[in-house]
Protein backbone atom coordinates (compact mmCIF):
# COMPACT_ATOMS: atom_id res chain seq x y z
CA UNK A 1 0.00 0.00 0.00
CA UNK A 2 1.09 3.55 -0.73
CA UNK A 3 1.25 6.21 2.00
CA UNK A 4 -0.51 9.30 0.67
CA UNK A 5 -1.38 12.64 2.22
CA UNK A 6 -4.44 14.26 0.65
CA UNK A 7 -5.10 17.93 1.37
CA UNK A 8 -8.25 19.78 0.26
CA UNK A 9 -9.42 23.35 0.41
CA UNK A 10 -12.55 25.15 -0.77
CA UNK A 11 -13.07 28.86 -1.09
CA UNK A 12 -16.44 30.18 -2.21
CA UNK A 13 -17.34 27.94 -5.16
CA UNK A 14 -13.81 26.79 -6.08
CA UNK A 15 -11.73 23.92 -4.73
CA UNK A 16 -8.21 22.53 -4.77
CA UNK A 17 -6.55 19.31 -3.70
CA UNK A 18 -2.94 18.26 -3.28
CA UNK A 19 -1.72 14.67 -3.11
CA UNK A 20 1.68 13.83 -1.62
CA UNK A 21 3.31 10.42 -1.86
CA UNK A 22 6.95 10.48 -0.81
CA UNK A 23 8.57 13.29 -2.78
CA UNK A 24 5.92 13.18 -5.52
CA UNK A 25 3.14 15.77 -5.55
CA UNK A 26 0.03 16.45 -7.63
CA UNK A 27 -2.22 19.52 -7.41
CA UNK A 28 -5.55 20.05 -9.14
CA UNK A 29 -8.17 22.76 -8.77
CA UNK A 30 -11.59 23.51 -10.17
CA UNK A 31 -14.83 25.42 -9.68
CA UNK A 32 -18.47 24.59 -9.19
CA UNK A 33 -20.28 27.91 -9.62
CA UNK A 34 -23.36 28.31 -7.47
CA UNK A 35 -22.59 25.51 -5.00
CA UNK A 36 -22.14 25.69 -1.23
CA UNK A 37 -18.79 25.52 0.55
CA UNK A 38 -19.50 22.06 1.96
CA UNK A 39 -20.53 20.67 -1.40
CA UNK A 40 -17.47 22.22 -3.05
CA UNK A 41 -15.10 20.71 -0.47
CA UNK A 42 -16.77 17.30 -0.87
CA UNK A 43 -16.17 17.64 -4.63
CA UNK A 44 -12.47 18.34 -3.98
CA UNK A 45 -12.27 15.19 -1.89
CA UNK A 46 -14.02 13.11 -4.56
CA UNK A 47 -11.75 14.35 -7.33
CA UNK A 48 -8.67 13.64 -5.22
CA UNK A 49 -9.84 10.13 -4.33
CA UNK A 50 -10.53 9.40 -8.01
CA UNK A 51 -6.90 10.27 -8.76
CA UNK A 52 -5.63 7.55 -6.37
CA UNK A 53 -5.57 4.39 -8.45
CA UNK A 54 -4.26 1.82 -5.96
CA UNK A 55 -5.30 0.83 -2.45
CA UNK A 56 -3.46 3.18 -0.12
CA UNK A 57 -3.08 4.41 3.44
CA UNK A 58 -4.46 7.92 3.09
CA UNK A 59 -4.09 10.73 5.58
CA UNK A 60 -6.98 13.08 4.77
CA UNK A 61 -6.09 16.63 5.75
CA UNK A 62 -9.32 18.58 5.50
CA UNK A 63 -10.32 22.07 6.55
CA UNK A 64 -13.90 21.18 7.44
CA UNK A 65 -14.66 19.71 10.88
CA UNK A 66 -18.05 18.58 9.54
CA UNK A 67 -16.50 16.53 6.75
CA UNK A 68 -13.86 15.05 9.07
CA UNK A 69 -16.63 13.99 11.47
CA UNK A 70 -18.71 12.68 8.57
CA UNK A 71 -15.88 10.44 7.41
CA UNK A 72 -14.47 9.42 10.79
CA UNK A 73 -17.74 8.86 12.67
CA UNK A 74 -20.97 9.31 10.75
CA UNK A 75 -20.62 7.38 7.47
CA UNK A 76 -21.25 3.95 9.06
CA UNK A 77 -24.30 5.29 10.94
CA UNK A 78 -25.72 6.97 7.83
CA UNK A 79 -25.31 3.77 5.80
CA UNK A 80 -26.97 1.59 8.45
CA UNK A 81 -29.78 4.15 8.76
CA UNK A 82 -30.61 4.05 5.04
CA UNK A 83 -28.55 7.18 4.30
CA UNK A 84 -30.68 9.36 6.54
CA UNK A 85 -29.43 12.05 8.89
CA UNK A 86 -30.06 11.94 12.62
CA UNK A 87 -32.44 14.93 12.71
CA UNK A 88 -35.98 13.57 12.49
CA UNK A 89 -34.86 10.92 10.02
CA UNK A 90 -34.42 13.51 7.26
CA UNK A 91 -32.61 12.68 4.04
CA UNK A 92 -28.90 13.38 4.28
CA UNK A 93 -27.64 16.64 2.75
CA UNK A 94 -25.35 16.10 -0.24
CA UNK A 95 -26.34 12.43 -0.28
CA UNK A 96 -25.02 11.85 -3.80
CA UNK A 97 -21.56 13.10 -2.84
CA UNK A 98 -21.40 11.19 0.46
CA UNK A 99 -22.33 7.96 -1.30
CA UNK A 100 -19.62 8.54 -3.89
CA UNK A 101 -17.08 9.26 -1.15
CA UNK A 102 -18.09 6.09 0.68
CA UNK A 103 -17.50 4.04 -2.47
CA UNK A 104 -14.16 5.72 -3.19
CA UNK A 105 -12.91 5.21 0.38
CA UNK A 106 -13.70 1.49 0.41
CA UNK A 107 -10.29 0.38 -0.95
CA UNK A 108 -8.22 2.53 1.36
CA UNK A 109 -7.17 2.79 4.99
CA UNK A 110 -8.16 6.31 6.09
CA UNK A 111 -7.09 8.71 8.80
CA UNK A 112 -8.83 12.10 8.81
CA UNK A 113 -7.19 15.12 10.45
CA UNK A 114 -7.82 18.85 10.61
CA UNK A 115 -5.28 20.42 8.26
CA UNK A 116 -5.40 23.75 10.11
CA UNK A 117 -4.31 22.20 13.41
CA UNK A 118 -1.31 20.22 12.15
CA UNK A 119 1.72 22.48 11.64
CA UNK A 120 3.29 20.02 9.18
CA UNK A 121 0.21 20.33 6.93
CA UNK A 122 -0.43 24.04 7.33
CA UNK A 123 1.76 25.19 4.38
CA UNK A 124 0.04 22.74 1.99
CA UNK A 125 -3.38 23.68 3.32
CA UNK A 126 -2.63 27.39 2.89
CA UNK A 127 -1.32 26.77 -0.63
CA UNK A 128 -4.49 24.84 -1.60
CA UNK A 129 -6.65 27.60 -0.13
CA UNK A 130 -4.74 30.21 -2.15
CA UNK A 131 -5.21 28.18 -5.34
CA UNK A 132 -8.96 27.91 -4.70
CA UNK A 133 -9.15 31.66 -3.96
CA UNK A 134 -7.23 32.47 -7.15
CA UNK A 135 -9.61 30.29 -9.18
CA UNK A 136 -12.55 32.14 -7.67
CA UNK A 137 -11.00 35.50 -8.55
CA UNK A 138 -10.44 34.33 -12.15
CA UNK A 139 -14.01 33.08 -12.34
CA UNK A 140 -15.29 36.44 -11.04
CA UNK A 141 -13.12 38.25 -13.57
CA UNK A 142 -14.47 36.13 -16.43
CA UNK A 143 -18.05 36.66 -15.28
CA UNK A 144 -17.53 40.43 -15.10
CA UNK A 145 -16.05 40.48 -18.61
CA UNK A 146 -19.19 38.92 -20.10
Amino acid sequence: MFDITLITAARYDCWCYALRCGDRRKEVSGCEPGNTGCRVELRALIEALKAIRHPSCIRLALGSKQIIKGIAELLPRWKSNGWRGSKKNRPLSNLDLWQEIDMLLSNHVITAVNARKDPTLRPDSDHCAAMARNNHARLDHLSAAE
